[in-house]
């Protein structure tokens, strides 16, 4: 199916509580990820324990006060100039039409370093990044995708790999990491 008629339809949940039942609440949060609309966040809270997941999103205010206090921010991000590289590529390659998919992404998605002024002013206690756009194989391209960021949160932070397992105990402030293969 070619890419551009894929029918993309978001079915609105509503912002603030969608979930609290046995202990568990749900929030929705409002995304900012045009030209999808809405698009949401999502912060789950449990015994005392809190996680938000982003999802696709540009940085925006609203996660960012939305995860006050949050033990673990799950974050996508996009290396913007990798991205751009492809997207010059791809245009000296003479695929248009690639090069406007290179282009475009980078309006709305986060990059790793706004991310981590994200979880900073959170004062999340973990920011980890997942979604990764391009998806860094190898340790050298995780340390490119990565760079900047101790600039703006030097601790509390990771890339996510396959298989990563995020564990936080009740009653506790540990967040335990492991990789699962």
């Amino acid at each position: 199916m070619d890419p551009g008629t894929w029918p993309m339809v978001a079915h609105p949940v509503g912002l603030g509580t969608i979930l609290e039942e046995n202990g568990l609440k749900i929030t929705a949060i409002e995304a900012d990820h045009p030209p999808i609309v809405p698009a949401y966040a999502y912060r789950f809270d449990y015994k005392g324990r809190s996680v938000v997941i982003t999802g696709d999103t540009k940085y925006n205010r609203r996660i960012a006060e939305a995860s006050s206090g949050v033990d673990v921010i799950v974050c996508e991000a996009i290396a913007r100039p990798i991205v751009k590289a492809l997207e010059d590529a791809s245009r000296a390659g003479g695929s248009e039409r690639r090069a406007a998919i290179m282009h475009d992404i980078q309006d709305y998605h986060i990059a790793p370093e706004e991310a981590a002024r994200l979880a900073n002013e959170a004062h999340a206690r973990l920011l980890v990044l997942y979604h990764l756009l391009p998806a860094p194989d190898g340790a050298l391209a995780r340390r490119v995708f990565a760079s900047g960021i101790d600039d703006v949160r030097s601790e509390g932070w990771t890339i996510a790999a396959d298989g990563s397992l995020y564990t936080l105990p009740a009653g506790s402030d540990a967040v335990e990491t492991k990789t699962i293969r």
